[in-house]
């Protein structure tokens, strides 16, 4: 799930997806824990104008073990020319912090980012979550499990999803990011899977996933898809056909396409929450 950063590179130029582009401004490395990591930190990204704004969380990939919150720059970039503040985080990684270190780090990034609403125009009320491989697995997880003293997470958007960790029982990155086997810690690899924490009152989910994704397989997105349907939970899964893990990530535009509208339908002006995809 690493992603290099000659890659990355690559995925962030020529990446225009929002007609009209709105100005913005960043303002870098805003911790989320007082006292924390240099990890424990995330860049905000503010569209320029009066009132209070929809935000998205976005999180970085990498295997819960690598990656940094620059590889989604362009995220940031195109939702806050969109009329979104974007909060671009990082977080504690494994083996050295085990999961739910992960998870609790981007609760407290939600957290801080509703706490510190007024300071940045936020509306406290939509805010989303958005994230690629590892970081759709946290997306996921942080909108699906709610916490005492946050507003959940109005809409998720994931992409490359690993959604039940339970299938992967010789995966290096999930024996690093849960500590063993899954037939060590089975309980561990249950409650760390998106999919066993589906419930009818999940808020809208726009799923993305390559079809010829080696790594994290496309079933992955498509039970999870399923899954919601079944529990009546508004959901989308955009298929990319020809694409596997890294491509998916890095040629993009047309999902974008589909995203952008997405969360204008369910966090921006006049969204309505219920809306079916």
């Amino acid at each position: 799930m690493r992603l290099t950063s000659a890659l990355i590179a690559l995925a962030a130029s020529g990446c225009a997806v929002v007609p009209n582009p709105s100005p913005y401004t960043v303002t870098r490395n805003l911790p989320y824990i007082e006292g924390g990591t240099d990890r424990q930190a995330g860049d905000l990204y503010q569209p320029e104008g009066d009132g209070l704004w929809p935000a998205v969380l976005v999180i970085h990939g990498g295997g819960w073990s690598g990656g940094e919150r620059s590889d989604m720059d362009k995220f940031g970039k195109r939702l806050a020319q969109a009329g979104y503040v974007v909060y671009n985080v990082g977080y504690r990684l494994a083996p050295d912090d085990r999961f739910p270190a992960q998870l609790n780090d981007v609760r407290n990034a939600l957290r801080w980012l509703q706490d510190n609403a007024q300071r940045w125009n936020v509306n406290p009320m939509r805010i989303a979550t958005l994230g690629y491989s590892a970081g759709a697995h946290l997306a996921l997880m942080l909108g699906l499990t709610p916490s005492d003293g946050l507003t959940p997470v109005a809409a998720i958007v994931a992409g490359g999803n690993p959604t039940d960790l339970r299938v992967y029982p010789k995966s290096p990155y999930i024996f690093d990011l849960i500590g063993g086997a899954p037939s060590e810690f089975p309980d561990e690899y249950a409650f760390a899977s998106p999919i066993t924490h589906i419930s009818a009152d999940n808020p809208p989910v726009f799923l993305y996933h390559g079809r010829l994704d080696r790594l994290v397989e496309f079933d992955q997105s498509q039970r999870m898809h399923d899954a919601l349907q079944t529990a009546g939970v508004p959901v989308t899964l955009y298929p990319q056909p020809l694409s596997g893990h890294i491509t998916t990530f890095l040629f993009d535009r047309d999902t974008m396409r589909k995203v952008v509208p997405f969360l204008n339908r369910t966090i921006g002006p006049g969204a309505d929450r219920q809306t079916r995809e």
